[in-house]
């Protein structure tokens, strides 16, 4: 999952740069993070359909750009090169990848209610730590009384008896951004119009694929989404500090103690 989410927001990132800079290696190396996010877990396909949808609709030059033949060129073999493997095992054992596998999901509303408990137990930090832990954050293990337990030990363990400290802040600053994004729009201010919608769409698109897969059922899968919520904390961030201070240096102030 680390290796997904990391793949995820490289392969943006290069293919932001091919797109602003018009540098065809830049292109290659974002195929390749997308052929090699594909191969390394096959729910990254929910990004690669996001994305591709994604891209037509919010930037229709860079895409007619991407479809010419020099282009294609240098994607198409770099995403097939780094998704190989995968496409080996599915020549040798035809479909092997899926073959067993209910795809989609044929209980569209308890989906819908089950992922969204997941959603926001996964945004606020809790599943990740069920899952990791094998222990709910608001009761954990008494590891202050286990011997050997030092200073520290006891430190965390009472740490954990705070409400306000057992959870991320996450969702609350993706809330505010999207209020402050919203607020900004309407005002006729904002200045990333294109790239927030193109960010937005991508999380609905994901989310969306998420409760429509069958076997979609944890903290695990549905994180697939999470980069994407911090590129729009980090969109909307930037733009509060734009417009709250003129000064660059009370400006990277600012923005550190948004970001903390």
């Amino acid at each position: 999952v680390s290796l997904m989410l990391a793949l995820e927001i490289s392969s943006l990132y290069f293919l932001w740069r091919w797109m602003t800079e018009k540098k065809r290696p830049f292109l290659a190396l974002s195929g390749f993070l997308l052929g090699l996010g594909l191969y390394n877990k096959i729910i990254f396909i929910w990004y690669i359909a996001a994305l591709f949808i994604s891209l037509p609709l919010f930037y229709r030059e860079k895409t007619l750009l991407l479809l010419r033949r020099r282009n294609l060129a240098c994607f198409l073999p770099a995403l097939l090169l780094g998704c190989l493997p995968l496409i080996a095992f599915n020549v040798a054992i035809p479909a092997g990848t899926l073959r067993k596998e209910k795809v989609v999901t044929t209980n569209l509303a308890e989906s819908l209610r089950y992922h969204y408990a997941i959603f926001k137990t996964t945004m606020d930090g809790r599943a990740i730590y069920y899952f990791v832990n094998q222990e709910d954050v608001a009761d954990p293990a008494g590891r202050a009384e286990m011997p050997g337990a030092g200073k520290m030990d006891s430190f965390i363990n009472g740490l954990a008896r705070f409400p306000w400290i057992r959870r991320t802040l996450t969702p609350c600053a993706f809330a505010g951004s999207v209020i402050w994004i919203l607020i900004m729009w309407g005002a006729g201010r904002l200045r990333w119009k294109r790239e927030i919608l193109f960010l937005a769409s991508q999380w609905f698109l994901i989310a969306g694929f998420i409760c429509l897969s069958a076997n979609a059922t944890g903290s695990h899968h549905v994180i697939a989404f999470y980069p994407l919520l911090f590129v729009t904390i980090a969109f909307a961030v930037c733009d509060l500090g734009r417009t709250l201070v003129t000064s660059e240096a009370a400006r990277k102030v600012l923005v550190s103690a948004c970001v903390a």
